[in-house]
């Protein structure tokens, strides 16, 4: 008998802990729409793997600014040496910081992608609360990624993709893609 009660505690604290897992997603989005909604980058940071993010901003820039630059002989001569990616690592590393990435995640992509795109990047109203300005929509990748596209409410155009994964502990922050040159790229 206490064998059987042994089995069946230990199988509902295995189907505890799968519940939670695959539940956290949510939760930890949940906690990411709330910092930024108080812009309290503090707490942001609690649920970012910030060199992950910069990875990821990095290599969507290294993209854009090859798009952009695409004809000039300055940007090919670049290009041919591998300094674009470095280029790109070297800016995301400056501009995505703590309070940056509070900053880019409010819906202020002028801050990475510049005035090079200015035409097509949608200004945000900082003051208006993400939650009030978007639509989420999640796109499950697998049991240890989640990712979530924001959709302005009004435009009905993507804002941003938050891509979270999780990483044995929790759920983190890992990918960030935003609108360059009119719209989402992969990481």
């Amino acid at each position: 008998m206490k064998k059987i009660l042994g089995l069946l505690a230990g199988m509902m604290l295995v189907l505890f802990t799968v519940a939670w897992a695959t539940s956290r997603p949510e939760r930890t989005m949940h906690n990411i729409t709330a910092a930024l909604d108080a812009g309290d980058h503090q707490a942001l940071q609690q649920w970012v793997d910030l060199p992950a993010v910069q990875a990821s901003l990095a290599g969507q820039y290294a993209q854009f600014l090859a798009f952009k630059m695409r004809n000039s002989p300055d940007w090919r001569a670049i290009e041919a040496t591998g300094t674009d990616e470095r280029l790109a690592r070297e800016l995301m590393a400056e501009v995505v910081t703590p309070e940056g990435l509070l900053r880019l995640l409010r819906g202020d992509h002028q801050l990475v992608v510049g005035r090079l795109n200015a035409d097509n990047v949608m200004e945000a109203t900082l003051a208006t609360p993400l939650a009030n300005r978007t639509e989420q929509q999640p796109e499950k990748a697998s049991p240890f990624r989640y990712a979530v596209l924001f959709t302005d409410t009004a435009s009905r155009q993507p804002m941003m993709r938050l891509t979270l994964t999780f990483n044995g502990v929790a759920w983190r922050l890992t990918g960030v893609q935003i609108p360059m040159w009119g719209k989402l790229y992969t990481e």
